[in-house]
């Protein structure tokens, strides 16, 4: 997932009847330990920007595959992947960095 910090994967999870989706990034899983399990990575929950409700609202239904919205001089580009294991969403942010997270702008 190091692909400077561009890579989110999101995923739903089923919570009292109701999909809720989870996106983990390079940052939420490494936190800088190398042998850390993904199972024990920070998720925060996925909330679409604005201006893209209602094309999530249609990958989320299955209804789209992919769509793109600019953002500034960047891109969020969204794919759904589909089998039988289970859905995944990739999330390419072009204006994330990798070393670009909260806690890399706070004093020790």
């Amino acid at each position: 997932m190091n692909t400077g910090g561009h890579l989110s994967m999101i995923f739903p999870v089923e919570v009292k009847g109701v999909k809720v989706y989870y996106e983990l990034t390079a940052w939420n899983h490494w936190q800088g330990k190398d042998d850390k399990k993904i199972s024990e990575s920070y998720l925060q929950k996925f909330v679409p920007r604005s201006g893209e409700h209602k094309k999530w609202e249609k990958l989320a239904a299955g209804q789209a595959d992919t769509f793109t919205v600019p953002s500034g001089d960047n891109l969020r580009m969204f794919r759904r992947l589909k089998r039988p294991e289970g859905e995944l969403i990739l999330l390419v942010d072009t204006s994330r960095r990798f070393d670009y997270s909260r806690s890399s702008f706070m004093k020790d």
